[in-house]
């Protein structure tokens, strides 16, 4: 159950019969006890009835505030931080003497030098009418005085009546349980400690048109149509309207409640722990203070999505490379958070990890609330093996064999060189030390180095080699049979190719030639018609082609030694 309590204050007009005087400790129908004056007042008068001012009710006793007469209350207890409100009724004196027309005095309710109400107020009726006024405060100590003090230079003056100091939170008592088909009573609140302090007027509205009056309404058979809002309005003292609302909730006999859990957990059931999807349920009784109830519980048991990784539990990879780890068999729908070390990775909310990182990892599948951590792969890294070519110093021409080899040799690592077609004459293309034959000027040679645990590590080196194409030439040749120097030919380096290559004799006829693309081994020192020529001097003009790509011509003497 629930209280709302609303407050209003509303200021009522005259036509009360009587008198409710209700300043704590003190009242007017006691001769003015606990009352008293100060200065420049000399005397209380607060023991006539109303008729001696024009009023109409003879047995109504009120205060007057006049040149002589004052009012002062001090000690009236409160409770500090509790609002409180300070009403009274007034009216101009105009029986037996008629008061100055307006007349005037100063409400004061204080706490030594703390003000919390500081009010004049001024009565201009012509005919005797009662007035009410209010004022609010919040007292910061146990106790206020209040103070009435005349502003007007007459004998006659103001009445005053029912002045009231009363707290802002009265409490609604509530009687019965509010259980269904039981009987409740909202009762609305009295002002304890003081008999003449009375609430009067009750007018209670609440849910589907309801309505009533009387200090206290009473609901039988409680259903949950009679849940809502109740709200009294009553006058206290005739002068201050109070409204003062409670909630109202009907407890079900029947009461039905749905639960979920995750697979492994467990739901606290009035003494049982439940793990299994299920319909359960329960009485529970109120013993007389308490509501009966008949519980029944819809229990579901949520799986829990799968978080499995592969490849697990341990797995390896070369420095630079990437690693991908996912969950085995994803759950639809469910959200994933990865761990390295335990630190959640941002971001890394897929299914599957992209690492480059050695560490511990670990995901948190959830689905619907329910989660569960996976086991722990661990990711190494090997670092790659040392690949670094020792540069190539000497000069070189090309179409030379030139060795290459690799630092700091480890005899358990794999070697291969790049363009294999380089060293596929020679040495082949594996090994920390291979040769080749370059026939370019520039040549890129690569170097990969595979370790034992497939690791590798990649060199470069560019090899540059030197045309040297310069033709060497004899001078004489012997062309006996003996095998020695039988012909006569040019001496070709590597990367040197004849193009054009003739003999003349001293007449300048043409007695040997050999062209591009005829294999030949030379002059034999015949003619072409197999005579032999004689010994002698004789000329050659050569071109021929190198490996800078381009062609050279030379000329010279020869003899011929028979």
């Amino acid at each position: 159950m629930s209280i709302r309590i609303l407050f209003t204050l509303l200021f009522l007009g005259a036509g009360l019969t009587n008198a409710q005087n209700l300043v704590t400790n003190g009242s007017f129908t006691a001769n003015g006890a606990n009352w008293t004056f100060f200065a420049p007042g000399i005397t209380t008068e607060a023991y006539y009835p109303e008729t001696t001012y024009g009023g109409t009710v003879g047995g109504n006793i009120v205060a007057e505030i006049d040149n002589e007469a004052n009012l002062r209350q001090t000690n009236i207890s409160v409770t500090p931080g509790t609002q409180y409100a300070v009403s009274f009724r007034h009216s101009r004196r105009t029986g037996n003497g008629a008061a100055p027309n307006p007349c005037a005095f100063i409400v004061k309710v204080y706490d030594g030098t703390t003000t919390y109400v500081n009010q004049t107020i001024t009565s201009n009726n012509t005919s005797w009418n009662w007035q009410c006024k209010a004022f609010t405060f919040t007292p910061q100590s146990n106790s206020v005085s209040i103070d009435f003090e005349n502003l007007t230079a007459s004998t006659l003056g103001s009445i005053v009546d029912d002045i009231t100091i009363a707290s802002l939170s009265p409490q609604m008592v509530v009687n019965g349980l509010n259980c269904q088909g039981g009987t409740i009573q909202l009762q609305a609140p009295n002002v304890t400690g003081n008999p003449n302090a009375v609430y009067t007027n009750h007018s209670w509205t609440g849910p589907n048109g309801f309505t009533a009056t009387g200090p206290s309404v009473t609901i039988t058979n409680l259903q949950a149509s009679h849940a809502g809002l109740y709200t009294c309005t009553m006058t206290l003292n005739g002068c201050m309207t109070i409204t003062v609302s409670y909630e109202l909730t009907v407890v079900p006999s029947n009461i039905m409640r749905t639960a979920s859990i995750c697979d492994g957990d467990s739901y606290h059931f009035y003494g049982r722990e439940l793990t299994v999807t299920g319909t359960y349920d329960t009485l529970i009784s109120g013993g007389g203070t308490q509501c009966d109830s008949f519980i029944t519980l819809n229990l579901s048991v949520l799986p829990l999505p799968n978080a499995d990784i592969i490849p697990e539990p341990e797995v390896s990879i070369c420095a630079g490379d990437i690693t991908t780890l996912r969950v085995a068999a994803p759950s639809n729908g469910a959200s994933y958070q990865w761990y390295k070390d335990s630190n959640p990775l941002p971001g890394a909310t897929a299914e599957l990890l992209n690492t480059t990182e050695a560490g511990a990892y670990t995901v948190t599948a959830t689905l619907n609330g329910c989660s569960k951590n996976s086991g722990t792969v661990q990711v190494n890294i090997w670092s790659n093996p040392n690949a670094s070519i020792i540069p190539v110093t000497d000069n070189y021409c090309t179409m030379d064999t030139i060795t290459l080899r690799a630092r700091n040799i480890d005899p358990s690592n794999t070697y291969i060189w790049e363009p294999f077609s380089l060293f596929s004459k020679l040495s082949g293309h594996e090994g920390p030390m291979v040769q080749g034959i370059f026939d370019e000027l520039k040549q890129k040679v690569i170097l990969t180095v595979y370790d034992k645990n497939g690791c590798r590590s990649k060199d470069t080196t560019i090899v540059s080699t030197i045309a040297c194409c310069e033709m060497k030439m004899p001078s004489a040749f012997t062309p006996n049979g003996d095998g020695k120097n039988d012909y006569f030919k040019p001496y070709l380096d590597i990367g040197q190719t004849i193009l054009t290559f003739e003999i003349y004799d001293r007449y300048g006829s043409v007695v040997f030639g050999n062209y591009v693309g005829v294999p030949s081994p030379g002059w034999n020192g015949n003619y072409k018609n197999g005579r032999k020529a004689d010994a002698g001097v004789y000329m050659y003009l050569l071109q021929y082609h190198c490996s800078d790509g381009k062609t050279y011509r030379r000329k010279g003497d020869l003899t011929l030694i028979r």
